[in-house]
């Protein structure tokens, strides 16, 4: 894939939460599964960094998930 293309990024995130005193049966045991949709500006061994908003070379928000955590990354059209 290209810099700057449209890209699906499909990754595993960690969770928590309070909200006071909850039964223990009720505790989600496994991560979160996550779809960050966005313009592809790094990937590499350290992971990938997708963009939210791009104007020449400045962009606006970005997320960068570690390759640990990633599932599938798809080129969108």
């Amino acid at each position: 894939m290209n810099q700057w293309s449209p890209v699906e990024v499909v990754w595993l995130d960690a969770h928590g939460g309070d909200n006071g005193w909850e039964a223990a049966e009720n505790l989600p045991h496994e991560p979160f599964k996550v779809i960050t949709v966005g313009i592809l500006y790094k990937q590499d061994d350290a992971g990938i960094t997708v963009v939210s908003s791009r104007v020449e070379d400045s962009i606006g928000g970005y997320t960068f998930v570690p390759t640990i955590n990633i599932v599938s990354v798809r080129a969108l059209k």
